[in-house]
């Protein structure tokens, strides 16, 4: 909600699958964090509130409107139990055209 990439970053599994608006690919935790990092500089994050959830014991998701200063974004995210911590495996944020700002 705060659009902190550190504190973020502290869920990310070692490799994460990230999508965001202009790439996707799989990226170490590191690189995954500096390129939240640069997303939330360039949208202020406004509000975040999670619409959807589910999933099992083992691997649960979440979809999310992300509010920010330049429109609102449809957010995704999958985790899953590593060591039994709840860590993120796939984060997209895709711009959501149909979101009021």
């Amino acid at each position: 909600k705060a659009g902190n990439a550190e504190i973020i970053a502290e869920y990310l599994n070692s490799t994460v699958e990230l999508v965001m608006p202009d790439s996707e690919d799989f990226y170490r935790k590191a690189v995954a964090e500096g390129i939240l990092k640069e997303f939330f500089s360039s949208n202020r994050t406004i509000d975040f509130v999670i619409k959807h959830q589910g999933g099992r014991s083992d691997a649960r998701y979440a979809i999310g409107d992300l509010r920010t200063s330049t429109g609102t974004y449809r957010i995704y995210f999958l985790m899953k139990n590593v060591d039994g911590k709840p860590l993120i495996h796939q984060l997209r944020i895709e711009k959501d055209d149909e979101g009021s700002n």
